[in-house]
């Protein structure tokens, strides 16, 4: 059976990271958000190795790098649904579909 906690916070800001990573991807240009996800990626990936390398670190500094990093997701997104989407080019006829029955 599925069993719900009630902690909506918890689930709210899981989900508040991929959602500011959205908009900030978003309202990049189509080869900023490349740049932009290669460089995430890329610090991710550094600090993943400086956690692993370090022998003995607190819990307490994993704990705040991960709160850190969580919140500049999350301000990135807010400033990026500030500035809004980019637009999108569609590419085809610019035609009009006929009512049904017609």
């Amino acid at each position: 059976m599925l069993k719900i906690s009630g902690k909506l916070d918890d689930e709210a800001a899981i989900a508040a990271v991929p959602l500011g990573a959205s908009r900030i991807l978003l309202s990049s240009s189509r080869i900023g958000a490349v740049w932009v996800a290669s460089i995430v990626a890329t610090v991710v990936l550094a600090v993943a190795v400086l956690l692993v390398l370090k022998p003995r670190i607190s819990k307490n500094i994993v704990a705040s790098i991960v709160l850190i990093g969580g919140l500049a997701f999350i301000a990135g997104g807010i400033t990026a649904a500030v500035i809004g989407e980019r637009d999108f080019a569609h590419h085809g006829e610019d035609t009009e579909h006929p009512a049904e029955g017609e």
